[in-house]
């Protein structure tokens, strides 16, 4: 399976080890937090939320997905915190936090929702179909993608979005 990190981060920003060294934010906490001389706005992580969940969608569309399955979930908190930064589907998304399960198949809007929640650090999850795709989330707003064909219109469209693509092994395989 060919696997690919899928982020807001440029990476003409690393080093030679990989590391990431422009500060930039990297939490849904970190709304109102200045980086650069800018302050992040809701707006603004919104929009780069959506850019992640688009990112699926697209894949979701070229492989024809009904849904995904969730594997190894983890809630970080016993109920989702209600400050989130919008009320985008805040009740869906919380009944859906409530109820989520190990190995519960998932249609297209619930995976939307529960990826909202893993990138608003509410729970982590893997996200699957079989053996032929897959999205993980990391730690400081990381996704990877993992499916057995490169989708070149699809990662165009990515980083034309504003996000960038790389050929990356998950750390979650």
């Amino acid at each position: 399976m060919k696997c690919w990190r899928i982020t807001k981060y440029n990476p003409k920003f690393r080093n030679e080890l990989g590391h990431y060294q422009k500060k930039e934010w990297t939490s849904v906490s970190d709304i109102g937090k200045i980086f650069e001389g800018k302050q992040l706005t809701v707006e603004e992580y919104l929009n780069t939320e959506n850019l992640y969940i688009n990112s699926i969608d697209y894949f979701i569309t070229a492989l024809k997905l009904s849904g995904l399955k969730v594997e190894e979930l983890e809630k970080n908190k016993a109920e989702i915190a209600l400050k989130q930064p919008d009320n985008l589907d805040l009740y869906k998304m919380t009944m859906l936090f409530n109820s989520v399960k190990n190995n519960q198949f998932l249609n297209i809007q619930e995976v939307r929702y529960i990826s909202r929640l893993i990138l608003r650090e509410q729970l982590w999850c893997k996200l699957t179909y079989g053996s032929t795709f897959f999205v993980h989330f990391g730690y400081d707003y990381y996704m990877y993608i993992g499916c057995h064909r490169e989708y070149k219109e699809i990662f165009n469209k990515i980083v034309k979005s504003g996000l960038f693509v790389e050929q990356f092994e998950s750390p979650y395989i």
